[in-house]
């Protein structure tokens, strides 16, 4: 049952049941949906055997690092080909999406109003809101920013389940704290990618934040950790021809718009952080910062561990 009801079909009913028809399989496709007046109340989904979440699966991958003090790629737990794998998965999601609510031209000053108005509802004196919006604003005159399609909307390593072969994306409600319509909104698949590439990172500081981030080795670790698998996530989604119709046409467009995105999603993790778990905001507020002086451009290769 949802705990939530809102008038009309819950955005998680609505994709899933979508995907189901145009046969993606790697979402939990409704058996039975509970209807009441156009309404949907609750739903019932086949149960999945997994070996875990995304989140709880690179959390152990983090453990075993730091413990080993090796370089990822040394560690029995290496997180890389699962990364890989994960942005395949997502990039077959992209496509079947576009397949079943259609593509459309991006509109980038639609893009950057709702990513204003999430930032003056968030407000917490704890950012630059001018110099943020001003990069927001660079959408506006943008010329090359790809299609717009539906999108999960609030895409990272807790939404997803690890099965035998393959990964299964969940809850696509979108995130809780925009208002349903707008999550609705049709975005660029980049949005999720940069969901994703987020969560690496937020994976890695919670990790580094639990051990001691005092300890430099542990840091280059961590660093080292994020970088191979944002990068091995990336190249997974790249190696479906069929998303590369979705995106920018050229490399600097698309890097520079899956920036912006990433910057948009640290505002939103401040705002969950200061209405959910106070006590880790700094973290966000950090990888704002970071992302505003230019310092989370991911290099092409780990850094020495």
């Amino acid at each position: 049952m949802f705990r939530r009801v809102q008038p009309g079909a819950n955005p998680d009913v609505e994709v899933t049941e979508a995907l189901g028809k145009v046969g993606f399989g790697a979402v939990p496709v409704p058996v039975a949906i509970w209807r009441r007046n156009q309404t949907d109340l609750a739903v019932v989904r086949r149960y999945e055997r997994s070996r875990g979440e995304g989140f709880e699966l690179a959390t152990d991958s983090l453990r075993e690092l730091f413990n080993r003090r090796r370089p990822p790629r040394d560690c029995k737990l290496d997180f890389a080909e699962d990364a890989r794998l994960l942005g395949q998965n997502v990039a077959h999601l992209h496509v079947a999406l576009a397949e079943a609510f259609g593509a459309e031209r991006a509109d980038g000053a639609a893009w950057a109003t709702d990513m204003a108005a999430q930032l003056h509802r968030v407000a917490s004196g704890k950012l630059d809101t001018e110099r943020i919006e001003k990069i927001y604003d660079r959408l506006r005159t943008a010329a090359d920013l790809g299609t717009a399609i539906r999108i999960h909307g609030d895409l990272h390593l807790a939404q997803v389940l690890r099965l035998q072969r393959s990964w299964m994306v969940l809850d696509f409600e979108g995130e809780p704290a925009r208002p349903v319509e707008e999550r609705r909104h049709p975005s660029s698949p980049l949005r999720d990618v940069a969901g994703m590439t987020r969560s690496f990172q937020y994976a890695a500081a919670m990790a580094l934040r639990a051990h001691g981030q005092a300890d430099h080795e542990l840091r280059v670790l961590a660093d080292a950790w994020t970088v191979r698998n944002v990068n091995t996530f990336l190249a997974g989604y790249a190696d479906v021809d069929a998303a590369h119709r979705l995106l920018p046409q050229s490399r600097p467009s698309r890097d520079a718009l899956l920036s912006v995105f990433e910057l948009d999603k640290a505002v939103y993790e401040v705002a969950y952080e200061l209405a959910h778990r106070p006590e880790l905001v700094d973290l966000p507020v950090q990888a704002v910062e970071r992302l505003l002086n230019g310092e989370d451009q991911l290099p092409a290769t780990e850094p020495e561990a």
